[in-house]
């Protein structure tokens, strides 16, 4: 069995018109994406492989990483997922390659500290997101500066 990481959506530029609605948009993200590049050489020592899961350009400190193509996954493996944006594009793509790959849902986790909220998103939006996709309630885990995952 395989740990993969799936870095989703880490995209070079925001959409437009969420710029329009939030203006600090693109500095949080520049913020988040340093703070994920920073920790990635740390983290990615505890995975077998680490993908890109994205439809538009990537960031420039992760674009040297390989897009999440079919061969890339088993449904023996475990897949932890990080990025952007939380209750949203995650929780699509776990959904989505739970379906694909028949990977189980208990092999499925999100990576909470590197999973990045969309701004104006709260905790009731975020239920509402659930309950209105459907979305499967999968494992979180944490990993902290002393190198090790946990849950809480």
């Amino acid at each position: 069995m395989s740990k993969i990481l799936v870095i989703v959506d880490p995209w070079k530029r925001p959409l437009e018109r969420d710029v329009e609605k939030y203006p600090q948009l693109p500095a949080l993200l520049g913020a988040e994406q340093k703070l994920l590049s920073s920790i990635l050489p740390t983290l990615e020592v505890h995975f077998d492989g680490v993908y890109i899961q994205s439809g538009k350009p990537v960031c420039d400190s992760l674009k040297h990483l390989p897009k999440l193509i079919k061969h890339n996954i088993k449904p023996t493996d475990e897949v932890v997922f990080c990025g952007w944006h939380y209750a949203r594009c995650i929780h699509k793509q776990l959904v989505e390659i739970n379906k694909q790959y028949k990977i189980p849902l208990d092999t499925i986790s999100i990576l909470r500290n590197y999973s990045f909220m969309f701004p104006g998103d709260t905790p009731d939006k975020l239920k509402d997101y659930y309950e209105y996709n459907n979305y499967p309630i999968v494992r979180e885990i944490y990993f902290n500066n002393h190198n090790y995952f946990y849950e809480q």
